[in-house]
């Protein structure tokens, strides 16, 4: 499987926003994260054919992304804000679905519906209505509509908004697992997500891929750029007029931060290693 990306431009009006999107994305886990408004709900949108692109070239295993009907037979989505009918349990909501993605036999979708709410863990579920689920049931039902078809492209967009620790676990775990012979592209502005699941990344800012690699080299790129200092607190807000805070940790008297900066910001200051989310700060800042 591969999805190729070429000089992919997309306009509303007259504001450019995607300029110039170059890509190749094969196998695995793809990660693509950037803040609010840099395009990477655009982007998904014109790769599971929603929205048309203005100019450049979409391919999805060779088929241009125009071609609707057969791009969709190969995609599976999840998008930000979905819904469920509230008042169908699971096992009826996702019965109902799989009639709706083509699967008419009705023994043949009750083993399918059986096998992915065992996969996402819901099977326990199956009889509760959709409208009482939790939060992240919902995610893990919204991630097993998407694989109904057996997508060789699942595309997830802010899969773990709102989810508690465990449940965000949780969910990076499923997509990693499913991830082993397919697509799964994983949009998010959490660099955290990306971070324990995606072998490749790009970072998207203001309609641009501003990063393509993986973690390891983007840390790189923040080495000698990330400092802590620990100051009184009523130092703090002529601190943070002068610097990017990334973190900032108080004590009684005192608060420690990590500050980005290309020199020693102040004498006490002493360089850390950088994580990934401060190296995303620093090419999103930069």
């Amino acid at each position: 499987m591969e999805i190729k990306i070429d000089n992919l431009f997309k306009k509303y009006k007259d504001v450019n926003v995607l300029k110039g999107i170059n890509l190749e994305i094969k196998n695995g886990m793809f990660g693509l994260l950037g803040p609010n408004g840099a395009g990477k709900t655009t982007l998904i949108r014109i790769l599971t054919t929603l929205i048309p692109q203005t100019s450049g070239k979409v391919e999805i295993n060779g088929i241009d992304v125009r071609q609707k009907k057969e791009v969709r037979k190969i995609i599976g989505y999840l998008p930000q804000e979905f819904s469920f009918y509230p008042e169908m349990t699971v096992t009826e909501c996702m019965d109902y679905l799989a009639i709706l993605s083509g699967i008419k036999n009705r023994k043949n979708r009750i083993e399918k519906v059986k096998e992915l709410l065992e996969k996402v863990n819901l099977l326990e579920q199956k009889d509760k209505r959709c409208k009482s689920l939790s939060g992240g049931m919902k995610r893990r039902l919204g991630i097993a509509q998407a694989m109904l078809n057996n997508p060789k492209v699942l595309i997830v967009d802010e899969p773990t908004a709102g989810l508690d620790p465990e449940e965000r676990i949780r969910l990076r775990n499923l997509l990693s697992d499913f991830s082993k012979d397919k697509i799964v592209i994983l949009s998010t502005h959490i660099v955290e997500d990306i971070e324990y699941t995606c072998e490749n990344i790009a970072i998207l800012n203001k309609g641009q891929v501003i990063y393509l690699g993986n973690a390891s080299s983007l840390i790189k790129k923040a080495e000698g750029k990330i400092w802590s200092i620990e100051f009184k607190n009523n130092k703090f807000e002529e601190v943070k007029k002068k610097y990017t805070l990334i973190s900032s940790i108080y004590d009684k008297e005192n608060v420690k931060v990590r500050i980005l900066s290309e020199k020693k910001p102040m004498e006490e200051a002493v360089t850390v290693k950088p994580t990934m989310e401060d190296a995303y700060m620093q090419l999103i800042k930069g």
